[in-house]
């Protein structure tokens, strides 16, 4: 089925949408700047001067030269009391062929420190390595939990050490890599990984600094002697590795995960073709308002390939109609509201059979192993409408 657009690019409607929209996006680069800039031209400098590699230029080195990286949860934290980005960068990238989870503390806020939305893009970034069967490599540089909001981070903060040991005993690798302090719940990141590697004389895993020692106990210890890279790698066992700089941790880190012997599974995607119509459209079809209807087959028809696509229980109901299409080569399975259910100014909920064609849909996909999106441009009974796919 070969989808037919109904949009006039040089209407005064599209060109009204599409500077909204556009606006918009504008906002939101400048939120991400925020989180680029992680805690500041001071504290950058700061590190720079320690003889440091930041949160990006780690993992910029990790990946394989010229592959893509793509960042999850970039603006976690946004319009709360935290810095933009929760003080750490989450992703998926391709490490010697392999696609990996990559979690990488930001030391330059506040040491590193979790929040309690780092702490929720944690979670999220291990859901997704779980749910795909992606190795993990974690980049440690933290000072544990952000004393000030520790009674909110506590007692949730548990679930990041449990996903760990889910991981590994599911068979999926970890791996951490630490550059710098892991005190408090950041030592339990590399204690509990598969695989770790700590720099030597800069990498410091301790539960209590030698301040906190001599406090408790009266004895005076260094950091080094405490819990360095060299005590850890000859005495203690917890390094697998010890590496005599950072470039040389990242360089273990690949060479780690090139042992590894792990490839995705499923298929792998096809041949890239452009949508049957400009994706540069795209920012011209959904209203500012959320509350007005728009057909998502005008979304579809721009930012998949729709030519030799199939379509689904066309003959029933009004509102759902899924179908499969391909994204950037890869088989998707697909399903949008129509349009708006609405008879006069009173709004009803789609037919039943909407819910069924849903369900097959949902089913076809999990049994041919395709993702599925969801769009929808249609309004609820209560006057809400989703814009997003």
């Amino acid at each position: 089925m070969k989808l037919k657009s109904a949009l006039d690019p040089h209407g005064p409607e599209y060109r009204e949408r599409r500077a909204a929209m556009l606006a918009k996006l504008a906002e939101l680069d400048a939120e991400h700047a925020k989180a680029l800039a992680g805690g500041g031209e001071k504290y950058v400098a700061r590190h720079r001067g320690r003889g440091k590699l930041l949160a990006r230029e780690r993992i910029e080195l990790l990946l394989d030269r010229d592959s893509p990286f793509l960042e999850l949860s970039p603006l976690a934290a946004w319009g709360s009391d935290f810095p933009v980005g929760a003080s750490v960068v989450t992703g998926i990238g391709v490490v010697e062929g392999v696609e990996c989870v990559i979690v990488a503390n930001d030391p330059t806020v506040r040491g590193g420190a979790s929040n309690p939305w780092t702490v929720k893009k944690s979670f999220r970034a291990s859901d997704i390595a779980l749910e795909n069967r992606l190795p993990v490599i974690n980049l440690v540089e933290s000072g544990g939990a952000d004393l000030p909001s520790q009674k909110e981070i506590f007692i949730p903060g548990g679930r990041m050490f449990r996903d760990l040991t889910r991981l590994s005993a599911a068979g999926i690798p970890t791996i951490a890599l630490v550059f710098g302090n892991s005190t408090a719940g950041g030592a339990y990141i590399p204690g509990m990984c598969d695989h770790v590697v700590m720099v030597k004389e800069r990498a410091k895993v301790f539960l209590g600094g030698p301040p906190l020692v001599k406090m408790a106990t009266g004895e005076e210890a260094d950091d080094e002697e405490l819990g360095g890279a060299e005590m850890h790698a000859r005495t203690s066992g917890l390094a697998d590795y010890m590496a005599v700089d950072e470039p040389d941790a990242l360089r273990l880190g690949r060479q780690i995960v090139k042992g590894l012997n792990h490839r995705r599974r499923g298929p792998e995607p096809g041949a890239v073709e452009e949508p049957l119509y400009p994706s540069d459209e795209l920012a011209g079809i959904v209203p500012e308002d959320l509350k007005t209807p728009f057909d998502p087959r005008e979304v579809i028809a721009r930012s998949r390939t729709v030519r030799g696509s199939t379509s689904s229980s066309r003959c029933t109901g009004r509102a759902w109609s899924p179908g499969g299409r391909a994204c950037t080569g890869i088989r998707w399975g697909s399903s949008r509201t129509r349009r708006a259910c609405c008879s006069g100014t009173r709004r009803r909920r789609p037919p039943s059979s909407s819910s069924s064609r849903i369900g097959r849909t949902r089913r076809w996909c999990s049994c041919t192993t395709r993702p599925v999106t969801w769009s929808a441009g249609s309004t609820s009974r209560r006057g809400s409408s989703s814009t997003a796919l």
